[in-house]
């Protein structure tokens, strides 16, 4: 996209982070025309965390001013003009300049907020520690949910946005991540948080032995 660009804005209950997709059932009559509009100008919108209202229904939410350009992927259509939606987060931006369109949802100028230190060797290295935490993290929780095995990427940007993703944190928290001023910064706290998840599963996999044990 352009460096600024006026474009919709979605505003969740949930953080978007670039390289990551999202899941959207479109039913609001609002909402519909703006999924009809992007698709109409095959343009991209903007997903951003509620900063004060509610998802759905009623006034339109106030969202934070960092947030994730988003563009469709695929579609369903439904009945009465609702839809399922998939959108892929593209960049991180920053909106100024919040409105509401005519059609009833909100539109903003986007601008472009890259991470300056997205390609450095401290971001890379940052990288390799966290996805070895993270693949520790998901083999211990594979183990207890009986879920799925999934292959992590490979130490990158896409890497440190799907493990800010699936943390198990509060959304305000996955909101100070998007917002990180050094990417190579994010990378070394996600790789200590998901250590301490992993001492934490390890230690209650332990406790579950030893009850297990006496009975």
């Amino acid at each position: 996209m352009a460096l600024t660009q006026r474009v919709p804005v979605f505003p969740l209950g949930t953080v978007l982070f670039p390289e990551t997709p999202i899941h959207l059932h479109i039913f609001e009559p609002r909402y519909q025309k703006m999924a009809r509009r992007i698709l109409e100008e095959k343009a991209g919108f903007v997903v951003s965390l509620i900063k004060t209202g509610q998802e759905a229904l009623g006034s339109l939410a106030s969202p934070h001013s960092v947030g994730t350009i988003a563009r469709i992927h695929s579609k369903e259509d439904l009945a009465e003009g609702r839809m399922n939606i998939v959108a892929f987060g593209e960049e991180r931006v920053r909106i100024s300049a919040v409105e509401e369109h005519k059609d009833g949802y909100l539109e903003a100028d986007a601008e472009i907020l890259p991470f300056r230190d997205a390609l450095s060797a401290e971001t890379m290295d940052g990288a390799g520690l966290l996805r070895q935490n993270a693949e520790e993290y998901f083999q211990i929780l594979r183990a207890i949910k009986n879920t799925d095995s999934f292959d992590l990427p490979r130490p990158g940007t896409g890497l440190i946005f799907l493990c800010s993703a699936a943390l198990p944190v509060p959304v305000s928290e996955r909101q100070g991540f998007l917002e990180s001023g050094s990417l190579a910064f994010l990378a070394r706290d996600l790789a200590e948080r998901y250590a301490h998840y992993i001492h934490l599963m390890q230690a209650g996999q332990a406790d579950m032995a030893g009850s297990s044990h006496l009975n």
